[in-house]
């Protein structure tokens, strides 16, 4: 790679000072108009700071800023520009560096403790000025060699660590200290920032403590670094001059040290001294951040035009300022009325939807899924007979006999077990009409949102749709109710595969005797007998152990056969929920909700005067919208302002 030359020729300063005022503005502008997501937000680039415990990294950090307030040897995300100072984490201003430092030191403590580690959390200060871009710079923690004091043991790998995490970012631009008076090769800071940067498109090395080096020879050997002729940078090296520890011991203010690097840059390298210096580097860093913003201008230009009409639109909806007649309130209220019902009716049918949208799903299409696949999934986990055993199914069915009745037919079997099941499919259609009931509730605001002017007739509308929603509601419940009653009722089915299957199967069974129990199924959990009502230790019970054949045989084909009806049922029983459901409590919703709208909330002068009533809020909101466009519109001109004054 040839010898570096500066990219940013210094020609062209007076005409960057004279952007950086207009660019700030634009900057407060979409700063004072940020309204949640309606806001603009100019992603600029980071200036990330490494380099050694000892090579100057908050030194020259506070001479960007004009203000001594680094304590030494501490990370620190800084945005820099320079009078007046905020914290995220306190809410006043500092315009006393001597509280920044303490307040930073402090905090420090607070977040990685008092044993010399490091923590990944930072801290963020913001320090203004009208003359410098607002630029984000992060002072990372020195690179260390070897633990020291109450240092953890793997301490240089955590600082690497946390290096490389920012300054691989392609919003970062680099900033590579390196002590002038130590072999540059030998510097780690800028092998790092090759391994990150291998096209050196955002790295600037910065060589410091120019004014250590031993005269005559090393100034010469300095200035073929400076110029790039030993390790060629593309962004170009700055040499600068920090404050030394006895500056800071004798508090010496930031300007004098820059003017002494003034004359010592002109004594000692006259004719690069133009190229350097604080005042130089923060000029360089001015011009990669304008290069980023002008080229970015156009689409800035596209984003504020459109939440310029976002706005505009946001503005008509609130309607006028002024009083509003009588006459006037009540057409408001009928438009409301309308846009909602059309709006409730839209969710359903998706048709007559005025524009399709790819998110969220509207309630219509949520019911959809509950109807197609959350219902049909229900019922299709309804299994018949599922999980019981021979035994548990004879207990069942004695249990279900009368007294005197031993002989269970397998018509009455399959009656038993098949009004079992219907009561899951009941319950499973309670469900899926609870579900919907409140996919209607919840339709409701959505279809509100765009009345934001009069929220006592968002109210009022509410109330009197979970009204209607709750009364038809009861009619669905009564209807699902009747239903499983009739279900549950017979077993029979006209399915004539069914009659087939019965004849087959059940034909020669007559039935079974249910008397004779397997043991097992007269012992108590204890295994003592139910059925010693005197106690007597000599009595045992008589008979198998097991269930007989005959049982055994009955309880198959009762599975066999009680499968094939529940499937029968099952099908009728979605189709009728489907049907039930969607007529009583959707569609006969949707079909009344404007009209009974109308009649409750127009029926009186004091009803429609009372909702029509504009709170404080939408007065201030709308005020604001309109500041918000004027904001704009100044925020246009000025990036018309800032395009022509680059050219």
């Amino acid at each position: 790679m040839p010898a570096s030359r500066d990219p940013f020729p210094i020609d062209g300063d007076s005409k960057m000072e004279g952007l950086i005022p207009i660019f700030n503005t634009i900057q407060d502008i979409l700063e004072r108009t940020k309204t949640g997501q309606d806001s603009i937000e100019i992603r600029l680039p980071q200036i990330v700071v490494i380099g050694s415990q000892s090579s100057g990294k908050s030194s020259v950090l506070e001479n960007l800023v004009g203000q001594p307030f680094l304590p030494y040897g501490t990370g620190i995300v800084t945005r820099c520009s320079g009078t007046v100072c905020e914290f995220d984490h306190v809410d006043r201003e500092f315009t006393d560096f001597k509280e920044v430092e303490r307040e930073i030191i402090s905090r420090t403590a607070e977040i990685a403790g008092t044993n010399s580690g490091i923590s990944r959390k930072s801290i963020k200060i913001t320090i203004k000025s009208p003359n410098v871009l607002t630029l984000t710079v992060v002072d990372l923690p020195g690179l260390v060699q070897v633990p020291v004091g109450d240092q953890p043991e793997n301490i240089a790998d955590q600082v690497k660590e946390l290096i490389l995490e920012y300054t691989s970012s392609e919003n970062a631009v680099i900033l590579a200290v390196c002590d002038g008076t130590v072999d540059i090769a030998n510097h780690e800071s800028i092998r790092i920032a090759k391994q990150v940067d291998p096209y050196q498109e955002r790295t600037i090395v910065l060589l410091t403590k120019l004014d250590k080096l031993v005269p005559a020879e090393e100034y010469v050997k300095t200035t073929e670094i400076l110029n790039g002729d030993v390790v060629p940078i593309k962004l170009g090296l700055v040499g600068v001059i920090n404050r030394s520890h006895e500056d800071v011991q004798r508090n010496k203010p930031i300007a004098e040290v820059m003017e002494f690097e003034k004359k010592f840059l002109r004594e000692h390298f006259g004719t690069i001294c133009h190229k350097h210096g604080i005042a130089n580097l923060a000029r360089k860093l001015n011009r990669i951040l304008l290069q980023r913003i002008l080229a970015t201008c156009s689409g800035l230009t596209t984003q504020i035009r459109s939440l310029t009409t976002a706005t505009e639109a946001q503005l008509k909806a609130l309607g006028h300022d002024g009083d509003i007649s009588e006459g006037e309130k009540r057409e408001i209220l009928f438009s409301i009325i309308d846009r909602f019902s059309k709006e409730y009716e839209a969710q359903i049918d998706g048709m007559k939807r005025s524009g399709m949208k790819s998110s969220p799903l509207t309630s219509g299409a949520r019911i959809d899924f509950i109807i197609n696949s959350t219902l049909q999934a229900d019922l299709d986990s309804t299994k018949p007979l599922a999980g019981l055993n021979d035994y548990e199914i004879l207990i069942a069915l004695r249990n279900s006999a009368a007294v005197v009745s031993r002989i269970v037919t397998p018509e009455r079997a399959l009656n038993h077990f098949i009004k079992e099941e219907i009561k899951g499919m009941a319950v499973v259609a309670d469900h899926c009409s609870k579900l919907l009931h409140q996919e209607m509730v919840d339709m409701i605001s959505k279809c509100l949102e765009g009345n934001k002017r009069f929220p006592k007739v968002n109210a009022a509308i509410t109330s009197i749709v979970e009204e209607l929603l709750s009364s038809k509601m009861e009619i669905t419940s009564e209807i699902l109710d009747t239903y499983f009653e009739i279900q549950s009722s017979s077993a029979f089915t006209a399915s004539p595969t069914y009659h087939v299957i019965f004849k087959e199967l059940m034909t020669p069974v007559s039935g079974v005797d249910l008397g004779l129990l397997p043991v097992p199924m007269v012992l108590e959990g204890n295994g003592e007998p139910v059925c010693n009502l005197s106690r007597s230790t000599s009595f045992k019970p008589t008979g198998s152990t097991n269930c007989s054949s005959t049982q055994s045989e009955f309880c198959e084909k009762l599975r066999t056969l009680a499968n094939h009806v529940i499937q029968t049922v099952r099908w009728q029983v979605q189709d009728f929920i489907t049907k039930a459901v969607l007529n009583t409590l959707v569609y006969k919703t949707v079909d009344n909700v404007g009209t009974e709208l109308n009649k409750r909330l127009t029926e009186s002068e004091d009803i429609v005067d009372r909702l029509i009533k504009e709170p404080d809020e939408i007065h201030n909101r709308r005020v604001q919208l309109k500041q918000n466009i004027l904001e704009y519109n100044d925020a246009l001109k000025l990036l018309d302002e800032l395009r022509s004054a680059a050219c």
